[in-house]
């Protein structure tokens, strides 16, 4: 048992760690979803002001119990009988940012924890508006958002400049999946942070790296100040984007 909490700490500290947390908030955290299996150990925290959002929090609960079967079901596959030691799966959502007292940018990070091992393997986000209580598109702040249209051809071009810059300084880095201009396509999206409160500054997008010698991929930010692509902006855009970028606060 005691090692089970160890490792579960573990996980749980690593997915803090590799999200710029304080070490603080680690203390003591406890799994807000835990899925024991045959094959796996799914945990998921969560960052403590989601916690006041019963509809946010209901919708991240459900997503990693959906991940946990998703889990279960893919080692069933790999093994004929169950491991001797569990893996351990974590899985945490923290708060970018709260945009016009209504729209949360949600960060989602999971990881696994083989043989004592961490390794971060992916990131994404979701945005949730407060106000109809529901997960909706980035596509709300923009006049239009079709694959390859203009938004997107120039959201992509401007993403594609800052992750040229990222690479400049990792030698040997490759990105894991490469931006297309689509909004499906084009990386995991949140509003960025700004120096006016309630606002946001522009989009941050978040991609993984492959950096030779490293053991897990490197993530990596590329912000697109608003006033960029302020051209596209819809009503509800122009409404909550404003000012400078601000560091991300947990």
């Amino acid at each position: 048992m005691r090692r089970t909490t160890m490792r579960r700490s573990a996980v749980a500290l690593a997915l803090l760690f590799l999200f710029g947390a304080s070490p603080g908030i680690a203390n003591d955290m406890p799994p807000l979803v835990r899925v024991i299996g045959q094959y796996s150990k799914v945990f998921m925290f969560v960052d403590d002001r989601i916690l006041q959002v019963r509809g946010l929090t209901e919708h991240c609960e459900q997503e990693t119990r959906d991940w946990a079967n998703t889990v279960e079901t893919e080692a069933m596959a790999r093994a004929s009988v169950p491991p001797g030691e569990l893996a351990d799966f974590g899985r945490r959502y923290d708060i970018g940012s709260i945009a016009g007292r209504r729209y949360y940018s949600i960060i989602r990070m999971s990881g696994t924890d083989i043989d004592g091992k961490y390794k971060a393997f992916d990131i994404d986000t979701l945005l949730w508006d407060a106000k109809t209580d529901s997960r909706v598109s980035p596509a709300v702040f923009l006049t239009e958002a079709a694959d390859r249209g203009p938004t997107m051809h120039a959201l992509f071009e401007l993403v594609k400049a800052g992750l040229a810059e990222k690479l400049a300084h990792s030698a040997g880095a490759v990105v894991v999946r490469e931006p297309e201009p689509s909004l499906s396509g084009i990386g995991p999206i949140s509003l960025a942070g700004s120096t006016i409160p309630g606002k946001s500054a522009g989009l941050n997008f978040h991609y993984a790296l492959f950096v030779p010698g490293r053991f897990a991929p490197k993530q990596v930010v590329v912000f697109v100040p608003w006033r960029k692509f302020s051209r596209y902006l819809s009503a509800q855009g122009r409404a909550i984007f404003a000012g400078e970028w601000k560091e991300r606060e947990i």
